[in-house]
């Protein structure tokens, strides 16, 4: 017996032991699986895959071009008709009875527009609550997604779920419609009234339209956007593009306290008729002078970082830019980054110099904007080195590079160089050293010195033809309703909220076949 036994013990030892390395090794599996199940849970984004689905078919969901305005300008058409009827032209008191009247037209229609946009911000704050209620109703008591009690000595077998009334769900569904109903009917009044009032102003003001745009083969699509990305992402030089300083004036001077910034999405109509002037070599934001257009601005910076080329962080440093972010010890980290970054060409360090001062001083305000560094991280990492690879290992390196992206803003002074281009930092500018409509009028500036430099070069002051509007996106080339069809694009952004509609209205008012009114909208579901 003593010979047969020899070695029985240490091969069933050996083998216990295997089976519970094995055992081990499919519970850190299974752990390591749940572990990503729980990121990708934590990643989802309603706004944020509303936005990359948008911008995946932006033939489908880009807003129609304004029609060209084909006739003379209505000095010119005066002038016509003065000399085709001669003597019998009105006389000069006639002239100023028109205008008169056409100035208080159009005072009602700007009246009317203030108070109709009033009412839409009340509809949508309405609209929000009426959907937060709905996704509340939808989701269910919180009981009944917890799984602890299913496992662990004692567990007990799930019972079935009683079956539920659903006529509280169904109630609050048809209230959702009735309020979503109400906000577009009033969204429609705003645009015809705001499409009625750009025309009286055109008329007033006397200017002339612009000439038809001449007509051109169409050109591929890949042409097309580099042709759109001309002045808008341009290459990069030692001065800070006009894109970045505008966009960053506007939000620490009225955004540092808004919920939520970079994590709303904005409008898309909005920002692309922001591009638009940008691309004409316009600053669309020097007169934004409170923060109801926030959203659509953040949106404009990270899609100004989206399309330069080239990219401020190259695809060919991913690699190291990953390894350096596991770095656990903070010196390291700031070592071997600011080595790693010191590769890439001036241009663009400036520039990333002056991004991540301004994230950090948005950081600072986290207790009112709810966007510390690692949720400025989580909405512009992808945006500023986009991870490759597939499944858990793509998740995984997304989550490094919003790590290096957070660590990079909390150490933003010891990786960027403070003493090249003195001329290219940023200086911080605090909500309360923002100017104040009222005293710009009366002439006074108020603002500390730093603050005047952060103005890009080239910026002039707020226009003065229309205080305290919103970022127009009714063109004032649409024609009056009786020379044929007006094409009016109406965005209405709620203040406070996080809620955003686009909404494109198109108008016909010939009374031909195709009299009527289409009318097609795109909304964000609200993040929660």
């Amino acid at each position: 017996m003593q010979c047969t036994e020899v070695g029985f013990e240490a091969v069933v030892g050996r083998a216990t032991r295997t089976a519970g390395a094995a055992e081990s090794a499919r519970a850190a599996s299974a752990a390591s699986a749940a572990g990503a199940l729980l990121a990708a849970a934590d990643a989802l984004d309603a706004l944020a895959d509303r936005q990359r689905f948008v911008a995946a078919h932006p033939t489908a969901f880009a807003p129609p071009r304004p029609l060209p305005y084909a006739g003379d300008p209505p000095g010119l058409q005066d002038r016509n008709m003065r000399e085709l009827l001669g003597g019998a032209a009105d006389d000069e008191d006639a002239a100023d009875a028109a205008d008169r009247e056409l100035r208080a037209r159009l005072a009602q229609l700007e009246a009317g527009a203030r108070t109709l946009r009033a009412e839409c911000r009340e509809a949508a704050k309405t609209l929000d609550a009426a959907e937060a209620e709905l996704v509340r109703q939808m989701e269910g008591p919180e009981e009944a997604w917890r799984v602890d009690a299913l496992f662990g000595p004692g567990a007990a077998p799930a019972a079935p779920p009683a079956p539920e009334d659903d006529t509280p769900r169904r109630d609050q569904e048809d209230y959702y419609l009735a309020k979503f109903r109400s906000y577009v009917s009033c969204a429609g009044r705003l645009a015809r009234l705001e499409a009625r009032a750009a025309a009286a102003r055109e008329r007033l003001l006397g200017g002339a339209a612009p000439p038809p745009a001449p007509r051109s083969p169409p050109s591929p699509p890949r042409r097309s956007a580099a042709r759109r990305r001309g002045y808008f992402a341009a290459p990069l030089d030692e001065r800070l593009p006009a894109v970045l300083t505008s966009c960053v004036r506007v939000i620490a001077a009225y955004g540092l306290e808004h919920q939520g910034v970079f994590r709303v999405s904005g409008s898309q109509v909005e920002m692309q008729a922001l591009r638009a002037a940008f691309e004409r070599g316009e600053d669309p934001l020097a007169g934004v002078r409170d923060a109801s257009d926030i959203n659509s601005v953040c949106g404009l910076l990270k899609l100004y970082l989206r399309e330069l080329r080239p990219p401020l962080l190259p695809p060919q440093l991913q690699e190291r830019l990953l390894r350096v972010a596991a770095l656990p010890d903070d010196a390291a980290f700031v070592r071997r980054l600011r080595d790693t970054l010191g590769s890439l060409p001036l241009p663009s360090l400036l520039v990333l110099r002056y991004l991540f001062a301004f994230l950090a001083h948005l950081a600072d305000h986290s207790d009112r904007n709810m966007m510390d560094a690692w949720n400025l991280a989580i909405c512009l990492g992808p945006t500023l080195l986009a991870a490759w690879g597939e499944g858990g290992a793509q998740v995984a390196a997304q989550n490094l590079v919003n790590e290096l992206v957070k660590r990079a803003i909390l150490h933003h002074e010891e990786v960027f160089p403070q003493d090249v281009a003195p001329h290219a930092l940023y200086r911080r500018l605090e909500p309360t050293d923002a100017v104040d409509p009222a005293d710009e009028a009366d002439g006074t500036d108020e603002r500390p010195e730093d603050a005047a430099d952060e103005r890009p070069a080239g910026t002039a002051g707020p226009d003065d033809d229309d205080d305290g509007r919103d970022l127009s996106l009714y063109g004032d080339d649409d024609d009056d309703d009786d020379d044929g069809n007006a094409l009016n694009i109406l965005t209405l952004r709620t203040l406070g909220t996080r809620l955003v509609y686009s909404l494109t209205v198109c108008l016909s008012t010939d009374g031909g076949p195709g009299e009527g009114e289409a009318a097609a909208w795109s909304r964000p579901t609200s993040h929660r």
